[in-house]
């Protein structure tokens, strides 16, 4: 794996990453995204069934919500979810709009405003979500191929790495998450592009494949790559690369990944592996 890095990052350090195969659980008819929540709840995108699975760490299915449709609580192509202790977000990708939910995956609301006249702030496609700790929600808008930020009410504050995003413009995004201190990441053809929380270009790694996903569960950072799972560390505006193994005959299936308690969660088209850190 090579990456180039512009900008503010200053190193580079290779290691791979030994793991060790525990167990594995679901059964997906085409899963597409999945995170957890700080109390150990796995959630899962299920394109195939437009649904949203909910799992505990041990693999034990605990509710699954959702079918097509256009009510509340139903799905047109669920393709990324988002959670915290007390929310569950949801990009509704053919239905134009972002659904929340409780932690139990009771239904709490919805909004979408692509038949607004203001082209500013409506939304078409949206392709991933991310809530910050402050509340705001960060939609990646896959009709204009933009982010927008909203307040927790709903309220529009701003709109970057659009047309006008010069060197941080987005081209070909895919996912994107937010770390503890608001800083967003996002999955960009070969690039994983990194912006503040006003919008503001960072920084811009660069791969030799095309990046799947990116995971930030408690600042642990991991990215897919076509050929590859990434484990990144950044300090003191340093970054450090890990590589993770796993063998070769699953890679080309993994549509994401994350760590958790020191194990590896691999979300598959119909199933999650997981496995041990070593």
């Amino acid at each position: 794996m090579k990456l180039l890095i512009i900008s503010l990052l200053s190193y580079i350090s290779f290691a791979q990453i030994k793991t060790e195969y525990l167990f594995e659980f679901g059964d997906f008819s085409k899963a597409s995204s999945f995170t957890i929540s700080s109390n150990g709840i796995i959630y899962v995108s299920d394109l195939g069934m437009n649904e949203i699975i909910s799992f505990d760490t041990l693999g034990n299915k605990l509710k699954d919500i959702g079918g097509f449709g256009w009510q509340n609580g139903l799905f047109d192509q669920p393709i990324d979810v988002f959670a915290n202790p007390l929310l569950v977000i949801v990009a509704d990708k053919g239905n134009h709009r972002i659904q929340q939910f409780d932690r139990f995956l009771n239904f709490v609301g919805s909004f979408s405003n692509r038949n607004e006249n203001n082209n500013e702030f409506s939304f078409g496609f949206p392709l991933s979500v991310a809530l910050s700790n402050q509340g705001d929600i960060f939609i990646l808008d896959g009709e204009n191929i933009r982010i927008l930020k909203f307040d927790m009410f709903g309220n529009f504050l701003t709109s970057f790495a659009g047309i006008d995003g010069g060197k941080f413009k987005l081209r070909r995004p895919v996912s994107l998450a937010i770390n503890s201190q608001g800083i967003l990441f996002v999955a960009d053809g070969k690039s994983l592009m990194i912006y503040d929380n006003f919008g503001n270009g960072l920084n811009r790694v660069n791969f030799d494949s095309e990046l799947r996903s990116v995971r930030i569960i408690f600042d642990e950072y991991v990215v897919v790559t076509k050929n590859s799972i990434n484990k990144l560390t950044f300090e003191n505006q340093s970054i450090k690369s890990d590589s993770i193994y796993i063998p070769e005959s699953i890679l080309n299936d993994i549509k994401s990944a994350f760590i958790y308690n020191e194990k590896l969660y691999l979300l598959l088209t119909n199933k999650i592996l997981v496995y041990r850190i070593l």
